[in-house]
């Protein structure tokens, strides 16, 4: 609840506890119009909360230079407009909370706003229409703990005294950053060198969806190893190989999918990342076997590699301790092999969605029974043979695709028993007979991409 984000008393303002307002708490009230002038009257004044209303017009920056005392704005999730004044924070010396975020704001952000109130923890100017470049004045803000400005307009390199205060750990100025949220933008150049060293207690970064390029040197995320807790730099444009340089202990999602990374993946990087839930490596360009360390973290949810060069085959020692692993996307690459003993680890009861379409897979489909909670299973565009054994299948399915391989005989009618069956896909292969009656029952199905006509007799 942003509106307790700090308590003052009274007391504070020498005046004793009782005599006077203090905390204005507004949020989502259906609030329309502009805020009034007769706001003024409530000089004392230090949290202000108009949040999540329908205010609108310009902010009133005249307005808010009577309150001294304030320590809390917030003005986010309303109809504002136009640009932030640049003398905004003027005389506002105590301000610690500054929220405009999910505004419709343009125009860019003078550095008077932050250098007239140094004293800022928090800054949330996010989904606005902001734009240009963000003033490099973060040198002396040692208390700013979160900064969220993504999801707007804003160009050029990001601030380098964002992730320094100037002065080292040793000299007790390190700054208390937490959370940095600048991803939707269009931030350009590499990452700051400054990262992490003078913010040890970082620990979440989100930088995704910018145009951020150069080689990704994971060793900058080392200063806050004990820290971070979800690292998001996919949809850029970072080269290099991924590689963990350090012990992440607190770790628990990392996303670089969707830039231009290449090598291969390191044997042990399950054991520097000991807490990991979610792995996102997919859209790369990553070339080696897949390291069976990459499955150890006893937390583990989701590993999402696909559309990588990843070689080798999956086997069941892989898995036996991913107990909650609920996500397996390995498509487009180029593992091959059967998957008889991958089927066979016990450590896979929780799997719900595997996706292993545009691989080289082998053999016949085995027996997917030993994973019980699995809905999704496509294993379309591989090299499977022989017949679809419905037996074989988890009666939890409800996405099913196996088009475009080498199967043959005739549809299980058994298949018609799957109640929760939303999609099926058996093109592409080489069936036979008829098309089972029993696919009728299937109440829940959305779309059946079927079989060639010429080997099918249609009901």
């Amino acid at each position: 609840d942003d509106s307790s984000y700090f308590e003052v008393l009274d007391a504070d303002l020498g005046l004793g506890t009782g005599k006077i307002v203090t905390g204005l708490k507004l949020y989502d009230n259906n609030i329309h119009g502009i805020i009034p002038e007769e706001l003024s009257a409530l000089e004392f004044l230090h949290l202000i909360d108009f949040g999540a209303n329908r205010l609108m017009g310009s902010l009133p920056s005249a307005l808010f230079h009577k309150f001294k005392h304030l320590r809390e704005l917030y003005l986010n999730s309303n109809y504002f407009n136009g640009t932030i004044p640049g003398n905004f924070t003027q005389g506002l010396t105590k301000l610690k909370v500054l929220t405009f975020g999910n505004n419709q704001l343009t125009g860019t952000i003078h550095k008077e706003i932050f250098t007239n109130s140094i004293s800022l923890e928090r800054v949330s100017f996010e989904s606005n229409m902001l734009s240009g470049s963000i003033p490099d004045v973060f040198q002396k803000m040692i208390q700013l703990r979160d900064i969220r400005l993504g999801q707007n307009k804003f160009i050029s390199t990001i601030p380098a005294s964002l992730f320094n205060s100037g002065k080292t750990r040793s000299e007790g100025a390190t700054r208390s950053l937490t959370k940095c949220d600048l991803h939707g933008n269009a931030f350009t150049g590499e990452l700051p060198g400054t990262l992490t060293k003078g913010v040890p207690f970082l620990k979440y970064l989100y930088l995704h969806d910018n145009r951020l390029t150069g080689n990704l040197d994971t060793e900058l995320f080392c200063g806050a190893a004990n820290s971070f807790i979800d690292i998001r730099l996919n949809n850029n444009s970072f080269t290099g190989n991924f590689k963990i340089q350090c012990l992440m202990e607190n770790l628990e999602l990392i996303s670089l999918a969707s830039n231009n990374l290449t090598g291969p993946l390191e044997d042990g990087i399950g054991h520097k990342l000991p807490r990991l839930r979610e792995i996102h490596l997919f859209d790369n360009k990553l070339s080696s076997t897949i390291p069976t360390t990459i499955f150890d973290p006893t937390n583990l949810t989701a590993i999402l590699m696909y559309n990588n060069q990843l070689t080798g085959s999956l086997t069941a020692n892989m898995f036996n301790g991913a107990s909650h692993l609920e996500h397996l996307y390995l498509n487009g690459n180029k593992l091959s092999g059967k998957l008889d003993d991958f089927v066979s680890a016990k450590g896979l009861e929780a799997l719900k969605k595997l996706r292993l379409e545009y691989n080289s897979f082998s053999g016949t489909i085995p027996d997917f029974t030993g994973m019980p909670s699995i809905e999704v299973l496509y294993l379309y565009n591989n090299s499977f043979t022989g017949s679809l054994n419905a037996d074989k299948l988890p009666p939890t399915l409800k996405k099913l695709k196996v088009s475009n391989n080498t199967l043959n005989n005739e549809i299980p009618s058994k298949l018609g028993e799957f109640e929760n069956l939303e999609a099926l896909s058996l093109n592409g292969n080489e069936f036979v007979g008829k098309i089972p009656s029993e696919l009728s029952n299937l109440n829940s199905l959305q779309y059946v991409i079927s079989v060639p006509a010429e080997r099918i007799t249609l009901l």
